[in-house]
C-alpha cells in the first residue's frame, strides 16, 4: 500500500476494518489528509444494501465503507435505479 490505495473489491468481501485503517494510515504516511482516504466498495443492486439497518450495510460502515457502488445489468430499470437512489438519499439526510 505504499500510495495509500485500497483496490474497490466486493461488499460481500469487504476488507477487515484493520486492512482498511492500515491503507488510511498508508495514505496518511504518503503525505496526504488521512480524513480525505475514501473507502469505496461495489456490489449488485441489492434490497440488503439499500436498507441502512441491514446486517450487510452495517458491516460495510463498521468497516469505514463511505462510498457503494451499485451495479445494474442490462436492461437496465431505470424506474429501479432512481428508486434505489432516492433510498441511499434519504438514508443519507
Amino acid at each position: 500500500m505504499k500510495h495509500g490505495r485500497l483496490v474497490k473489491p466486493w461488499a460481500s468481501r469487504i476488507a477487515p476494518p484493520i486492512i482498511v485503517g492500515g491503507a488510511r494510515d498508508e495514505h496518511a504516511a504518503s503525505g496526504r489528509d488521512a480524513s480525505r482516504f475514501v473507502v469505496t466498495v461495489f456490489t449488485g443492486l441489492d434490497e440488503r444494501m439499500l436498507r441502512a439497518d441491514s446486517r450487510a450495510r452495517q458491516s460495510l460502515e463498521r468497516a469505514g465503507v463511505q462510498r457503494l457502488i451499485l451495479l445494474v445489468a442490462p436492461p437496465f430499470d431505470a424506474g429501479e435505479i432512481r428508486a434505489a437512489g432516492r433510498r441511499l438519499g434519504a438514508a443519507r439526510a
